[in-house]
């Protein structure tokens, strides 16, 4: 599960360092999606990411703003992927396959990283 966590992170760090280098307008917070499919738990590696994502200097509701959703399936996760696309969102995290396949399905205009 550590190895999940850090794989996110890394990615995110690759997709963060962007918006870092590009000027932004003042007062603008990087929007980053997040979801996952399972209403009874939260994944893993979200905790992690949160906490290194203020390591990283990032502050919920200041820099950056984090809209999690958790699905109750892959459809649902399917219509969030393609709302996030819609809202053209800096960034969308997919935890567990299920929604990463409904990321993937939802829009070809995002690079994808797989730790594996």
């Amino acid at each position: 599960m550590r190895l999940i966590g850090l794989a996110v992170v890394l990615a995110l760090n690759l997709f963060t360092a962007p918006l870092n280098a590009e000027a932004q307008r003042p007062g603008t917070a990087a929007r980053v999606g997040l979801f996952h499919v399972g209403l009874d738990h939260d994944p893993p590696g979200l905790a992690p990411l949160r906490e290194s994502l203020k390591r990283l200097g990032y502050e919920e509701g200041k820099n950056i703003h984090l809209d999690y959703r958790n699905q109750a399936n892959e459809e649902a996760a399917r219509n969030t992927a393609r709302a996030s696309a819609t809202e053209r969102v800096d960034l969308i995290v997919a935890f567990e396959d299920q929604a990463v396949r409904a990321a993937q399905t939802a829009t070809s205009a995002i690079r994808w990283s797989s730790p594996t």
